[in-house]
């Protein structure tokens, strides 16, 4: 699996309807322990659309599904700027190579509306070590964070 192809092919999608639509967030299910991308079997694609509506976009073991548009904004993310710079099998080899070798529950890619935050971020859910692991899009930097 090609992570930004994926992508790329969830905003194909969306603008033949919503053209100016902007990528939120894209994030799995809670899925059981998985070691790297090829394991991952479902995507949720959320984007920002006309008069502040939420369009969301599901991905299934190869399959795109149609377009669901919520009539509500999608709160606490900024829009994830294009291009992304880092594949995401990228990003596990940067965790790997920073010494977490758990396999991770879920998987996030956002920019967090949050004072600080200066760029996109995979973000891994590692519940064996109990912390989410941050990989910034752009600096590539590896970031451990406790779960509360």
């Amino acid at each position: 699996m090609i992570f930004t192809e994926l992508v790329n092919e969830a905003c194909r999608v969306i603008e033949v309807d919503y053209p100016d639509a902007r990528l939120f967030e894209v994030h799995t299910p809670i899925m059981d322990p998985i070691m790297g991308p090829d394991d991952i079997r479902d995507l949720q694609f959320v984007f920002l659309i006309l008069d502040n509506h939420t369009g969301v976009i599901n991905w299934h073991d190869g399959a795109m599904g149609p377009l669901e548009v919520v009539p509500h904004p999608w709160l606490q993310d900024e829009v994830i700027p294009f291009p992304i710079n880092l594949e995401l099998n990228e990003a596990v080899e940067l965790i790997r190579e920073d010494g977490v070798g758990a396999p991770f529950v879920s998987l996030t890619l956002r920019k967090p509306l949050y004072p600080g935050v200066q760029e996109a971020s995979y973000i891994f859910g590692c519940p064996q070590i109990a912390a989410h692991v941050f990989v910034g899009v752009d600096s590539e930097k590896v970031s451990i964070v406790p779960m509360c």
